[in-house]
């Protein structure tokens, strides 16, 4: 078995952002950032190589492509078929701009193809975003990730990203040869995280509740993002916020996949002006999923994030 070669970067203070200190990300390495919000897709997104951007979920497509900056990026999801990819190609390079592609891992596959039939294979990097959900999300992802494992290494160069890297003894085979960089950033601030600890679901519901109230309330400035990764807690948090006086859906956002059943659970829990959301515009209490929470980025300097960890359920358990 191989073992991966780590070395550092350092980010010399005042900088925070790795576009103000590189032009690209390196070349065939995985590189841990180190904190999140430092520009590494935005660097992918906004320079001037031609990337194939790899990110977990739709929203996170949605949410980078919505950017004013990023009008020359492509978003590949369902729907999108090769054509439509090799046409964005053809027409960009033709008029002499970019061209970027974001794409989830179960839609590379129709970005490959678009690139070998222009035979453009060593003219475009491979950024491997949120690169820790190889190891999270293998069980479920598995033959995209078999797909990604097999053709990498054709492009010109590839990058994985992630802020939270898995243990190395997890990482798949077919990656621990890679040259594994982590960025020191002399200008981080310590985040002091505060804990509190509960014995039931039930319990925790409840003190999600007075999270949201004191929002409402105006005694906790600024607008609460909070992390729950259960549907049907949310649901049960906002059950007991709808019998609080003035208390509507123009209070609250959630955020989650946007699939049939969570579309057809929250109209009949909470009733149709519940759901959806929009990260443009925040309200006083923002719930959000693994889907939004993970890739997505929320311009809210006055915000406050809460996480919210059940070892009773999986989707909500904490890891190392």
């Amino acid at each position: 078995m191989s073992v991966i070669v780590e070395n550092t970067i350092t980010v010399r203070h005042p900088h925070t952002y790795l576009g103000e200190v590189m032009p690209d990300l390196p070349d065939n390495v995985y590189l841990c950032k180190g904190i999140t919000g430092c520009g590494a897709t935005s660097l992918a997104l906004t320079n001037d190589v031609p990337y194939v951007v790899i990110v977990p979920y739709i929203s996170a497509i949605e949410n980078k492509t919505e950017q004013a900056e990023n009008s020359h990026v492509k978003g590949v999801k369902a729907g999108v078929s090769v054509e439509d990819i090799i046409d964005h190609i053809s027409n960009m390079k033709d008029r002499g701009e970019r061209f970027k592609l974001i794409t989830t891992y179960d839609s590379f596959y129709k970005c490959y193809e678009a690139i070998n039939t222009l035979g453009m294979l060593q003219e475009f990097k491979l950024c491997i975003d949120e690169a820790h959900v190889l190891v999270s999300l293998a069980k479920i992802k598995g033959v995209c990730f078999n797909f990604l494992y097999k053709h990498f290494r054709l492009f010109k160069s590839y990058v994985f990203i992630t802020a939270t890297p898995n243990d190395k003894s997890l990482l798949p085979r077919a990656i621990q040869d890679v040259e594994f960089i982590r960025v020191i950033w002399e200008a981080a601030e310590k985040v002091e995280i505060t804990e509190q600890r509960v014995k039931s679901v039930r319990e925790c519901n409840k003190v999600v509740v007075e999270i949201c109230v004191s929002h409402l309330l105006g005694e906790v400035e600024g607008n609460a993002y909070i992390f729950y990764n259960s549907v049907s807690e949310i649901i049960a948090v906002i059950k007991k916020l709808k019998s609080l006086e003035d208390f509507t859906s123009d209070n609250v956002n959630i955020f989650c996949a946007n699939n049939p059943y969570n579309e057809r659970i929250l109209s009949k829990e909470l009733g149709r002006e519940f759901g959806g959301g929009n990260l443009n515009d925040c309200k006083n209490i923002n719930f959000l999923t693994s889907g939004h929470y993970e890739s997505c980025d929320i311009n809210d300097e006055e915000g406050k994030s809460y996480i919210i960890v059940s070892s009773k359920r999986n989707s909500t358990a904490l890891t190392n």
